[in-house]
């Protein structure tokens, strides 16, 4: 991406529940998230957190897909993680923290960019009260020439 587009990298450090992780080819570390988790993130780092997202600069995907999320946000909440194909970002580096009650883990990520899903986060953030118990599916990877 340009200069001109990019932006502070991004540390986040995010609840992940029914998490996985494993470290060959990549370091990856996948599970379900709540949806306020990731809008607090947006609304946190806004165009940061989708730098190395290509789509995110030059506006494709104006299409038919954000009204999609939104029906599914609206009719069916219930149906929401499972009719979307989550969040995929990549970083820098994935740190393991604490446990977060029986189900959940912290984890830190440095240099975090949403590579696929912007437009669930996008759409999600401006639906804050009424779903912010749901769950979307996330996946973070660490390119191999950063392990």
């Amino acid at each position: 991406l340009h200069q001109e587009h990019s932006a502070t990298p991004v540390k986040a450090r995010i609840r992940i529940q029914k998490f996985r992780q494993v470290d060959q080819p990549k370091k990856t570390v996948f599970g379900v998230v709540k949806v306020d988790d990731l809008i607090v993130l947006h609304n946190t780092h806004n165009k940061a957190l989708y730098e190395k997202n290509m789509r995110y600069f030059i506006g494709a995907g104006q299409r038919g897909v954000s009204s999609a999320i939104k029906k599914t946000l609206e009719d069916a909440p219930e149906e929401f993680l499972y009719l979307n194909n989550g969040i995929t970002a990549v970083c820098n580096h994935i740190d393991q923290k604490s446990r977060s009650g029986n189900s959940g883990r912290n984890y830190e990520f440095l240099s975090f960019s949403v590579v696929n899903g912007t437009k669930i986060n996008l759409c999600s953030s401006r639906r804050l009260r009424a779903y912010r118990k749901r769950f979307v599916i996330c996946s973070w990877s660490v390119p191999p020439e950063r392990m």
